[in-house]
């Protein structure tokens, strides 16, 4: 039995009240996979988007290793900085960039994961075909070795150390990061 504080209208208040989570709270406190004090927290991770710059060292890792994509399903790939202006029947002129797109339908293959190649229409802009295609959904994780994952709002989000960040994600979908703080506008 525990002690109770009334209030109108005569509804029963535990004495020690906790503050309700923020829909951020709720999002990482719904996707943590194992924490420890002072440890960052291990955090499961609902969509991989990947391109052709940032994504190759990851598929490396991964083939060396002789280990696999844990979700294909919920990794998509797209070609988006590489990629010319120029039609598409015209051949790349920068080799570097014609050598990363074909690594990108090589790795795209090899590990079955879905891939918005050079003659898709649903190829674009890494961080805004997820939203477009309608990949990206309140209440997620996302992770992105491209620096504009904000455009997800929302969603849970991370952008950072392509290599690392992309292998635990492509292998395992989790993410180790400490909780961010909260960002607070006007």
């Amino acid at each position: 039995m525990f002690s109770c504080v009334l209030v109108y209208p005569f509804t029963c208040i535990p004495p020690i009240y906790t503050m309700p989570k923020t829909l951020f709270q709720k999002i990482w406190d719904s996707h943590i996979v194992a924490e420890q004090p002072e440890s960052p927290a291990v955090l499961y991770i609902d969509l991989h988007l990947v391109h052709e710059v940032t994504s190759p060292q990851a598929f490396t890792g991964l083939r060396q290793r002789g280990l696999k994509v844990r979700r294909p399903d919920r990794t998509l790939a797209t070609m988006d900085h590489s990629i010319p202006t120029t039609p598409v029947n015209i051949p790349i002129a920068d080799a570097l960039a014609a050598a990363q797109i074909k690594q990108m339908e090589v790795n795209a293959a090899e590990f079955g994961i879905t891939l918005h190649g050079m003659d898709s229409p649903h190829r674009g802009i890494v961080h805004v075909i997820g939203p477009e295609l309608g990949k990206t959904r309140p209440g997620m994780t996302i992770v992105c070795g491209d620096s504009h994952n904000p455009v997800h709002w929302q969603r849970l989000c991370a952008g950072r150390g392509p290599v690392g960040l992309q292998l635990h994600s492509l292998r395992l979908k989790i993410l180790f990061s400490p909780q961010r703080r909260r960002v607070h506008r006007d």
